[in-house]
């Protein structure tokens, strides 16, 4: 029997993990060797990046057909049980996938050893968190204690702007009895404080059976999106009757660099930690656009026909990024107008049928703006309806199909550089945000 089967093989290298755009087989891992290379508050943890490179192997066998099913059967069989066994937090904070063109970095607190006694894993109380309320009796407490009636503190340190991230801690109780809660965010003041705080959490038992947190045995884990924070303050002045925002999601937390950047953690009061931890996607250091450049070719068939692409057979090294931008959002460059249409494509002088990146609309450029002086899509929308008028808005990536050309009617003598254009499922590919 002759089997054709597609084998990944990975190719190791050591470093920080941008997750490049390159290519879709791009896979971010950390490996089981990692170390911690920060303080006693936690650290970055260097990671090895794996490239799953495909490959066809041929393999021969003479083996019964009957034997091979048997061997299918058993083979998912073993998944199954595998895939029955709960991961570990390591595992998941490995696991979480991070956007491209964003850099992965994992902090750590204390050690994921099945809440071994054999090392002194101490909790910690940062500067400025000195109230009672979020603190243990007689210290910040330690990991895998198992002492009943004893709190456990620790704060993260978290510094610059994150995409997203998930949180992970193992939690174990010592009772049976989950009645405890675990509370996150700005932890320095006494809830009772009219002033607020950010401060998030609930009752174990209830993050086990509600739909925010997922588990895998004692393991707790959420993504930062989904993990929200109310403001004390602001809600005792929304109970009052203020309609201002109370709730904000641990990443808006995070980026607004709530409590100068500490995420302060507080586990009451018959429960043993083991490790916590925060796998983090940081944005791209510097902000950038995408653009596409004209392509002419000779021939009267370019009269009344503009094509943009990203890149040209004169330029083949400046291409297009879609993922992370390619051009500097304070570089000034036309921005890429549109009205879409259903115009039919044109016929070229060859005889050759313009449809794969045939926009059946028309367009046209403004003149040179710099990409940050638009905050969102909508004032760039706003930018071409007036420039051009209604029904006009900026020109996307994919308006010409899932390529990365669009072509429409249009006086091509009016583009001679790189335009600005809109991709709407990248967000980190433009200048602007979606709203």
């Amino acid at each position: 029997m002759i089997a054709l089967r597609r084998i990944p093989l990975f190719v190791e290298r050591e470093g920080a993990i941008p997750c490049s755009w390159g290519s879709a087989t791009d896979t971010a891992t950390l490996s089981d060797d990692m170390s911690d290379t920060g303080s006693g508050v936690g650290g970055e943890i260097r990671v090895r990046l794996s490239v799953a490179v495909p490959a066809v192997v041929l393999i021969l066998t003479s083996a019964p057909l009957g034997l091979g099913l048997a061997a299918i059967g058993q083979a998912s069989a073993d998944r199954q049980r595998l895939e029955s066994i709960p991961r570990t937090g390591m595992a998941i904070l490995n696991a979480h996938a991070c956007g491209e063109g964003e850099t992965k970095q994992v902090l750590v607190l204390g050690v994921e050893d099945d809440f071994s006694p054999a090392r002194s894993e101490s909790g910690f109380i940062r500067p400025g968190r000195t109230h009672g309320a979020f603190l243990p009796r007689g210290g910040a407490g330690e990991y895998d204690q198992v002492n009943v009636d004893q709190g456990f503190a620790d704060s993260f340190k978290v510094e610059g702007p994150v995409s997203g991230g998930v949180f992970v801690i193992r939690a174990r109780s010592l009772n049976g009895s989950e009645n405890d809660t675990l509370n996150f965010g700005a932890l320095a003041r006494e809830p009772n404080d009219v002033t607020g705080g950010w401060i998030g959490g609930d009752l174990l038992s209830a993050l086990r059976t509600g739909e925010t947190w997922g588990v895998d045995g004692n393991v707790l884990h959420a993504n930062l999106e989904d993990m929200e924070l109310r403001d004390l303050g602001e809600g005792r002045a929304s109970a009052e009757g203020s309609d201002r925002e109370v709730v904000q999601s641990l990443k808006d937390y995070l980026n607004a660099g709530g409590a100068g950047g500490w995420l302060d953690v507080f586990i009451q009061d018959d429960t043993a930690i083991d490790f916590m931890g925060l796998a983090l996607c940081r944005p791209p250091a510097v902000r950038k656009g995408v653009t596409l450049m004209p392509v002419r070719s000779p021939g009267p068939e370019q009269h009344g026909l503009v094509h943009l692409a990203c890149h040209a057979v004169r330029d083949p090294d400046r291409r297009c990024n879609p993922y992370v931008g390619d051009t500097v959002c304070a570089a000034r460059l036309p921005v890429a107008c549109i009205r879409p249409g259903d115009l039919p494509s044109p016929v070229q002088a060859s005889g050759r049928i313009v449809t794969g990146h045939w926009s059946g609309g028309d367009i046209a450029v403004t003149e040179p703006v710099s990409g940050d002086q638009f905050r969102t899509v909508g004032e760039v929308e706003a930018f071409c309806a007036r420039r051009f008028g209604p029904g006009w808005r900026i020109a996307a990536l994919h308006d010409g199909g899932r390529n990365q050309s669009v072509s429409g009617r249009g006086d091509p003598a009016t583009i001679t550089d790189r335009v600005w254009v809109d991709i709407a499922d990248q967000p980190h590919g433009t200048c602007w945000a979606r709203q």
